[in-house]
């Protein structure tokens, strides 16, 4: 770590930047050492294998997804709406031009209200409805019916979803993306993941988000107020911002293997000439492991055995 350390002092008199005192190298080395102890936990225990999987709905509901586009050149908009099964298998689907409403929030609304009626069409009882605008889904969830555009239209979703056995209403990200950010550590890279991750979440003014890592450090990290570290302090600080800004943030350990489909946009990020690539729906590098999530594959996982505890 000092002959490092030495090295990046070279480098950066090379081309003019400050650089630490001689006195002050050891002391620079040890703390880098430290950092990396901290974030580098090699397991010495035995291991055993697990198969951690993706939980797809309980059987007997069905998953609607909807969402509304609207079209200026053809003056009009759209509406879609997607049903799914228990094992992800599409049950029905439709597409349906509608004139341009007076606002997003409106034509969010519409959509909602064209998904319920289309799963009651269906015959079906229990359902969970996706769409990608939490202020709709909120309005609709505390049954705003005195909202000055949209109340008639959230009485009549209450009206035809008081049919069914059981529904919900869930928000789900629109988009995801894939970045590429040069050579740097495993470690900075999780950060850089997640702080764009959250950025995307707040430009979309969602208000409650579960973060999933397949990085343990990453995690105990963001639940330590506490934890200070020279190197990555900037972005931390990005991160711990940009999550405060969350009605409500929490963040999980998931394995890889069941955190595929965002480490299959972490090598696309990778390889990818542009500096940044926004998607708003799965690309075609990751169809596959998404239709993994839906049909419930499972995958092996080596972790640690926690042994017997006496």
């Amino acid at each position: 770590m000092v002959c490092l350390t030495l090295w990046n002092c070279r480098n950066k008199m090379r081309v003019g930047e400050v650089v630490w005192p001689l006195n002050k190298v050891a002391g620079v080395a040890h703390r880098h050492l430290q950092e990396f102890q901290q974030v580098w936990r090699c397991p010495s225990k035995k291991v055993r294998a697990q198969r951690p999987r993706w939980k797809p709905l309980d059987t007997g509901f069905v998953k609607a997804n909807y969402d509304g586009a609207i079209f200026e050149d053809l003056s009009a908009a759209g509406i879609g709406v997607a049903v799914r099964n228990e094992h992800g298998e599409v049950v029905a689907a439709l597409a349906k031009q509608i004139p341009i409403p007076n606002s997003v929030f409106t034509l969010e609304t519409l959509a909602a209200r064209r998904a319920v009626l289309f799963v009651q069409e269906l015959g079906l009882r229990n359902a969970v409805f996706e769409g990608d605008s939490e202020s709709s889904i909120q309005a609709i969830s505390n049954r705003l019916l005195s909202h000055s555009s949209c109340g008639h239209i959230i009485h009549d979703i209450l009206v035809f979803a008081s049919s069914f056995q059981s529904f919900s209403f869930s928000h789900v990200c629109r988009q995801g993306f894939s970045r590429h950010i040069g050579s740097t550590s495993s470690f900075i890279v999780e950060l850089w993941g997640l702080r764009e991750g959250l950025l995307l979440c707040c430009n979309l003014n969602i208000e409650s988000l579960v973060v999933d890592l397949d990085a343990q450090a990453m995690v105990d990290v963001l639940k330590n107020n506490a934890y200070a570290n020279n190197v990555i302090s900037p972005i931390l600080d990005d991160c711990r911002h940009l999550a405060a800004r969350f009605q409500r943030i929490h963040f999980n350990h998931c394995y890889r293997q069941a955190n595929q489909c965002a480490d299959l946009l972490a090598r696309m990020g990778a390889i990818q000439e542009l500096d940044f690539i926004s998607f708003v729906s799965p690309p075609a590098d990751i169809c596959n492991a998404f239709e993994d999530d839906l049909n419930g594959v499972y995958f092996n996982r080596m972790c640690t055995d926690p042994g017997v505890i006496v």
